[in-house]
């Protein structure tokens, strides 16, 4: 019975729907915004550090999920960070590395052995090699971070290039932080195509709205939380979650859960 009186409510709300627009409406809205939920990620373990492919990358390789406009990967990384770790580089792409929490630590273009920490991001652009860490003794560092791996316009003859930036939590708090940019706007790090990459820490039952300027798209992941994070009140991420978004002039990200989530934002052409 109870059944009976569920499909009979949804039967006639979907005959108000069709009838005012709004099952159309919803229906658009489904078809503009596509979940990637964490656990459909391909993921790798190595000496302790966790690597999760939101899309193709060395030999993870699916069909469907090629490269997102100018972004040609995203790796989530977690763990421990082992002996004769290096931030990679990459001749033809730009790498920006986000630092989610912990300690990384890494050698900069001078070979000095530096650390990043939560709330930094390093980009090295068109660089040539991978410094590894060289330590004596077990490493008992963690991290967890983020990587775009970024097609630059080459048009424009960028050269390599190499910067750091540090975005405080005040920055961010129940706000979208711009922290990489096609221009290098409001302090961010110059991104050699056109991109820009936010990041926001949500509170319980705060939200953040961003407007998508005609033909743009793009990406939303969440980093951490705990509970779900929604878009446009239809959609629920949890953590490692990800959204393809197109053709929507605007969206809405909230949080409900108990503790602050952390989340990326992208917005490149469509």
């Amino acid at each position: 019975v109870e059944t009976e009186k569920e499909i009979t409510s949804f039967v006639q709300h979907k005959t108000l729907f069709l009838r005012s627009g709004l099952w159309s409406m919803l229906r658009t809205i489904q078809r503009n915004i596509v979940v990637r939920k964490s656990g459909d990620r391909e993921t790798a373990t190595k000496k302790g550090l966790q690597t999760f492919y939101t899309l193709n990358f060395a030999k993870h390789y699916d069909r469907k999920l090629k490269a997102y406009g100018c972004i040609q990967a995203m790796n989530e990384r977690m763990g421990s960070i082992p002996e004769g770790f290096g931030l990679k580089e990459d001749p033809e792409l730009q790498i920006l590395t986000y630092v989610v929490d912990g300690r990384l630590p890494y050698k900069n273009e001078k070979d000095e052995e530096m650390a990043l920490h939560e709330g930094d991001a390093y980009s090295c652009a068109l660089g040539t090699k991978t410094r590894r860490i060289r330590r004596e003794g077990p490493m008992n560092e963690q991290a967890h971070f983020f990587q775009l791996w970024i097609a630059p316009d080459m048009s424009k003859a960028p050269p390599p290039s190499y910067s750091m930036r540090h975005f405080d939590a005040a920055g961010k708090r129940n706000n979208l932080q711009l922290i990489g940019s096609r221009d290098g706007r409001d302090k961010s790090i110059l991104l050699h195509n056109d991109i820009d990459v936010y990041t926001a820490q949500l509170s319980k039952g705060n939200w953040v709205n961003y407007g998508f300027e005609p033909g743009r798209r793009g990406y939303v992941h969440v980093l951490k939380t705990v509970g779900r994070v929604s878009i446009n009140e239809e959609f629920q991420l949890l953590e490692g979650d990800g959204a393809f978004i197109k053709g929507l002039d605007e969206i809405e990200i909230q949080h409900e859960g108990t503790k602050p989530a952390q989340l990326l934002l992208m917005d490149i052409p469509a």
